[in-house]
């Protein structure tokens, strides 16, 4: 019996090279030929491999454990790129070796281990809302290319050290930031290798809770978005740069300290905002080119024509300033009747303020959150009038606290006046222990809230909601805080009527009767 290769060969050698060519170029039979040739070829060509690549974080999905490595979480979009690459599996790995991977998620999740990103793992794009947190360190592959997009407001923290590993004479190692201005990768400290490359573009924002180090030779970090750091220290090497582009905003809280032939060019109508000395070594030099300004609060050199610091066109070096804001009153009132809070300050002058922030705090004094942000004139020596209504107080009885945070243009943040205090009455009973409001609700701003404290400790809080047909809606297994980010979801495709929230926690339930207009 001829085994499955034989076969081919004998109809190949005497059908195919017997018949066929003979004919193939005969007028009379081409037509048939060619057509049978193509369907011979196509059944010895392998078949195309559709493999999984994009990977989307979908914690609601059944059995999912909420961890990066459970296949149950994530949605498999298959693509083919490259062609008839290798499958990576359930799950994105870090360092893949198939299929090139790319990371969506949209949710919050924690990523518990040091983690190094590189093999065909291309980009990581978190969704407007989301939160990834690291809790170790973050490293980049030597020699590979990844972007990290943050849509809205959404933010990726890294616990330790963000390090793009070293690159190559011919291929860098680079980390593309970029964003719609609103969010923000915040990392421990940052280490750029030899011949690494750490681009913040435009929309794109990285803060650094520690110091930014270079090393080896010719690394480089080019920013046309945000980026703020505790100092920035360029040693070692050769041809390192740190360049600044358009509209971007540098902060360094500390130092710079460059040397050897380091160049740091700021250019386009970017600021830089230095908050201690500017110190040069060797024939390192900073250049602030085209309409840039650079701001330095301690001392530096004085800029000269092919000196270490330079202005060329209109970039110039100016002495820190130091960004008051005269507050001459602030107050805070309750209003029993809308049940709001107005907050209400009034300054006496203002010097390159870009806004303020408002922050409440609940119970105490300790634990501060933003609430929102109110624009301010900018510069002016007139008196200014603000006001803040905070709409969403708590529904039980307890006592907030509200503080002030002037924001310059240069990204610095300053708290100015006295924290406020304000007592806030409880509402409905004191038995109850959740509240659904706006009630009735139009569904895009519903939400629950705890009215008594001592009856919810933080348990998870599974939530159904019945109609006249049943069960309507469900969340499950929810924190108070992603269930009020996805009921408003649930309740927008609720028909008008009346529905009844059955809500537990822990061992305990209540039933709550709401209105959908």
């Amino acid at each position: 019996m001829l085994v499955k290769a034989e076969k081919i060969a004998y109809f190949w050698k005497n059908v195919i090279q017997k018949n066929v060519f003979k004919h193939i170029f005969n007028r009379r039979f081409m037509p048939k030929y060619f057509l049978f040739l193509m369907f011979f070829l196509g059944m010895l060509l392998p078949e195309p491999q559709v493999n999984a690549q994009v990977y989307e974080y979908t914690p609601s999905a059944a059995g999912c454990t909420g961890v990066w490595e459970d296949g149950n979480c994530w949605n498999v979009i298959p693509l083919n790129e490259p062609l008839n690459c290798t499958d990576n599996g359930p799950w994105p790995p870090f360092a893949p070796t198939g299929c090139n991977v790319e990371v969506i998620i949209n949710d919050d999740l924690v990523i518990p281990a040091d983690i190094e990103f590189g093999g065909t793992f291309t980009s990581l794009t978190v969704g407007a809302g989301a939160e990834v947190t690291f809790s170790g360190n973050l490293s980049i592959e030597g020699r590979k290319e990844i972007l990290f997009s943050l849509e809205g407001e959404s933010f990726i923290n890294v616990a330790g050290a963000l390090t793009l590993s070293q690159g190559s004479s011919t291929i860098q190692t680079v980390l593309n930031l970029g964003g719609e201005f609103t969010g923000m990768l915040t990392v421990g400290s940052i280490e750029i290798e030899n011949r690494a490359v750490l681009e913040v573009l435009e929309g794109g924002a990285i803060t650094s809770e520690g110091p930014t180090e270079y090393s080896g030779n010719s690394s480089v970090i080019n920013v046309t978005g945000f980026f703020r750091t505790q100092s920035l220290l360029v040693t070692g090497g050769r041809l390192h740069q740190f360049n600044t582009y358009g509209n971007s905003q540098v902060v360094i809280d500390d130092d710079i300290d460059i040397r050897g032939d380091t160049g740091i060019t700021i250019g386009g109508t970017s600021e830089v905002y230095v908050g201690r000395d500017v110190l040069v070594d060797g024939s390192a030099t900073i250049i602030a080119d085209d309409n840039s300004k650079i701001f330095v609060c301690g001392e530096y050199i004085p800029p000269s024509e092919g000196g270490r610091t330079q202005e060329i066109d209109e970039g110039k070096f100016f002495p820190c300033s130091v960004l008051p804001v005269e507050l001459l009153d602030q107050e805070v009132e309750f209003h029993d009747g809308l049940r709001k809070a107005r907050l209400t300050w009034e300054t006496g002058k203002e010097e390159d303020l870009r806004h303020f922030i408002i922050e409440r705090a609940v119970g105490s004094s300790e634990d501060f959150e933003p609430l929102g942000k109110v624009e301010g004139t900018g510069s002016t020596t007139e008196k200014g009038t603000y006001e803040f209504w905070d709409a969403n107080l708590p529904l039980f009885k307890t006592r907030v606290y509200y503080r002030l945070v002037q924001v310059d243009v240069y990204g610095k943040h300053n708290f100015i006046g006295e924290v406020l205090g304000l007592a806030v009455p409880g509402t409905h009973s004191a038995s109850a222990a959740w509240v659904f409001f706006p009630n009735p609700s139009l569904g895009a701003d519903a939400k629950i809230s705890v009215l008594n404290q001592d009856k919810y400790n933080g348990e998870p809080i599974d939530l159904d909601i019945y109609g006249p047909f049943g069960l309507a809606a469900s969340l499950k297994s929810s924190a108070l805080e992603r269930l009020n980010r996805e009921l408003p979801d649930k309740m927008k495709t609720l028909s008008t009527g009346v529905y009844f929230l059955h809500i537990h926690w822990g061992n305990q339930r209540q039933v709550l009767k709401i209105l959908k207009k």
